[in-house]
């Protein structure tokens, strides 16, 4: 037996057209917030980077702002930046287990594989204990995992 369908009232109508409505400026709005928050997150990288450079220019030698200015330029998918950043920072703290690990993260989303895997190896044979040596492990294995679209992640 067929289910009886009747037509919907005026005020039923009105009412599904507001909802459509709202809905419609609801998502309009989130796209909007989205772009916006991207454009402050781009806004804020570019800000803590100029702000790390003026003090890099005051301690050129401090191994916390040249680390920190690779960190920031890699979180920015700036990753040649972050190389040529972190390669100094390894230059200046060469034991650094976690500064060996982040240059080889750099060193992937390049395409320097057999760097990237060198410098893991390094940062494992100084002594990463822990959580840390097993996520080291993991990347002389596995390389980084893909993030999603766009991402550069290099070849396994």
């Amino acid at each position: 037996r067929m289910p009886v369908t009747r037509r919907p009232t005026r005020a039923e109508l009105s009412r599904l057209e507001r909802v459509a409505a709202r809905r419609r400026q609801i998502a309009g709005t989130r796209e909007e917030w989205h772009a916006s928050a991207f454009d402050n997150a781009l806004k804020q990288f570019d800000e803590a980077i100029a702000e790390l450079e003026r003090a890099q220019e005051l301690e050129p030698l401090s191994v916390a702002i040249n680390t920190d200015l690779g960190l920031v330029l890699y979180l920015a998918r700036r990753y040649e930046d972050a190389v040529t950043q972190l390669e100094r920072a390894v230059t200046l703290s060469p034991e650094d287990v976690t500064l060996n690990d982040h240059l080889g993260d750099a060193y992937w989303k390049v395409g320097r594989t057999r760097e990237a895997v060198f410098q893991w190896t390094h940062a494992r044979d100084l002594g990463a204990e822990g959580d840390a040596l097993a996520v080291i492990a993991d990347k002389i294995v596995n390389g980084l995992p893909a993030e999603g679209p766009g991402d550069n992640k290099a070849p396994g």
